[in-house]
């Protein structure tokens, strides 16, 4: 018998799962900060929709955590200022076209002339005046259709 007369065996099972408990609760605090950290250096760097994603990480994966009330600040910041999100939105509008340029190259590559054509269109359209739309209006003409330049 142990401590108190309880059985040795549940003492000792008793501390190894609160010893593991303590052991979590300090992994989960570094992950937390580690998530913090990330989101400011992200944040510093104006990469505002990755350091918004690292805060909302740190918030669902660590609600408790000593930095949630922090990344929680942190991230209504960026939500609510108009400047971050213009910048969000076009980093989000950079990936678009890269992504759908880069579709219609390889759809064109690979003899599917259409497919280069509705894969670029979009960004001609939704993009007129910019490189971007330069691009897509190239691709289009690459692939045999029309496209027009902006006005």
């Amino acid at each position: 018998l142990g401590e108190h007369g309880v059985p040795w065996a549940r003492t000792r099972a008793h501390l190894v799962a609160e010893y593991d408990r303590e052991e979590k609760d300090r992994q989960d605090a570094t992950k937390a900060q580690s998530y913090y950290a990330t989101g400011t250096r992200l944040e510093a760097a104006e990469r505002y929709a990755e350091a918004m994603g690292k805060y909302r990480a740190l918030l669902e994966r660590f609600p408790a955590s000593a930095r949630a009330d922090e990344a929680r600040a942190r991230l209504a910041a960026l939500e609510a200022s108009p400047t971050v999100q213009r910048k969000v939105e076009l980093v989000r509008a950079e990936d678009e076209c890269r992504r759908q340029l880069s579709l219609a190259e390889t759809c064109l590559t690979n003899g599917m002339r259409e497919k280069a054509i509705e894969a670029a269109r979009p960004i001609a359209e939704r993009y007129p005046d910019t490189e971007w739309g330069r691009q897509a209006r190239e691709w289009i003409r690459k692939a045999g259709g029309k496209a027009e330049e902006p006005e």
